[in-house]
């Protein structure tokens, strides 16, 4: 198993004993319209979510994904990524004689692996092992932050675009993708999308499978929701921040704590 940073979530003396003495965070930032369009269909749009990319890069080391480059992004990404030094992992989901459908998940270095499980259909899992910046900030007596300090964590982090409620019934049967990533590494992070009508289907799914794991719808868009999976022992939601990159395309920043 990944080597993993663990900081304990201690009580009392933290202001409310209800809050804990120790906040952690670390932030995945996830672009997309949530819809079945091509973000560089439109070039203006795609260069706009680059920038976006660019401009966080003064934060550190973290996850950045944009939803829906496909062929059309190909010389736009690498572009971005002679002229910033950064890698890139393409997360596939589903092709044709005339058609090319994937995201992009922008590296800050050089991975060491990349893994693409097939679920069902058109529908794909991509697990990548990122090192990752974060926080972990010590709160006083009275609720406010001691100190912070910054730390490099190790995430498995995972991500996919479910299309059918049949591709998610696949999804987390007993021998299906989820089983088998979950059996391999306990500590996984998903943050995705799935077909807006399947999504109840994936949280009850999920739960029947596996109780210690659980799904949270993070954002609901025209035809996809975003969703993050994963076991609160190792991965929780602080807040998702909403940035607008243009009209039909946000930044969901995802900020999430570690256990």
């Amino acid at each position: 198993m990944l080597p993993f940073v663990s900081c304990s979530k201690q009580n009392g003396k933290g202001g409310d004993d209800d809050k804990p003495a120790v906040l952690t965070s670390t932030v995945i930032s996830y672009v997309s319209g949530l819809d079945d369009k091509c973000m560089f269909a439109k070039a203006e749009n795609g260069d706009l979510a680059l920038k976006y990319c660019k401009d966080i890069m003064k934060n550190g080391k973290t996850v950045k994904l944009l939803d829906r480059t496909d062929h059309e992004g190909l010389l736009p990404l690498l572009a971005f990524q002679t002229e910033n030094a950064r890698f890139s992992a393409n997360v596939f989901s589903g092709s044709s004689s005339d058609m090319y459908e994937a995201s992009t998940l922008i590296l800050d270095a050089p991975t060491r692996s990349c893994q693409c499980f097939h679920i069902n259909g058109d529908s794909y899992l991509t697990s990548v092992p990122q090192n990752v910046d974060g926080k972990i900030r010590r709160m006083g007596e009275n609720g406010e932050v001691a100190s912070t300090k910054n730390v490099n964590i190790e995430m498995q982090f995972c991500t996919t675009r479910i299309k059918t409620v049949e591709d998610v019934s696949a999804f987390v049967r007993t021998d299906g993708v989820l089983s088998k990533v979950i059996a391999d590494r306990k500590n996984v992070l998903i943050v995705g999308t799935v077909k807006a009508d399947a999504a109840e289907t994936l949280k009850s799914g999920v739960k029947d499978l596996d109780g210690k794991y659980s799904v949270q719808i993070l954002a609901a868009g025209k035809d996809y929701a975003l969703f993050m999976l994963s076991s609160s022992r190792f991965w929780n939601l602080n807040e998702v921040r909403t940035k607008d990159i243009c009209p039909g395309l946000k930044a969901y920043e995802v900020d999430v704590k570690w256990s």
